[in-house]
């Protein structure tokens, strides 16, 4: 049996996911200033996405190991993949929801 480090998945996704951590610190420090250049917020008001990012990632953690303990109570040791699915379908529709708040018209 092959090694998890050495199929094809994991080979292909593993440099997206190393990148992400990489570009949220980038674009961190531009955060306040597309708010206060801008949007002409002043300077504690453009800080506060950095709260929202917080709460975020709070949130998902809590949603993530909600998750697993009725995945675990429900799959009895067996691989159910389709019992990830609500939680993946009920993540898209906020994540589309905030991606379409950010433009200008709704945000302001």
């Amino acid at each position: 049996m092959e090694s998890c480090t050495c199929s094809s998945v994991s080979s292909l996704s593993s440099p997206p996911v190393a990148i992400l951590p990489l570009a949220l610190t980038l674009a961190a420090g531009a955060i306040p200033i597309i708010f206060a250049e801008h949007r002409h917020w002043k300077e504690v008001p453009s800080e506060l996405p950095f709260l929202a990012i917080l709460l975020g990632a709070v949130t998902g953690a809590g949603i993530n190991v909600y998750n697993q303990l009725i995945y675990n109570k429900k799959a009895g040791g067996k691989i159910a993949p389709e019992l990830r699915l609500p939680p993946m379908m009920f993540g898209s529709f906020l994540f589309s929801s905030g991606e379409w708040s950010l433009h200008p018209p709704f945000s302001r």
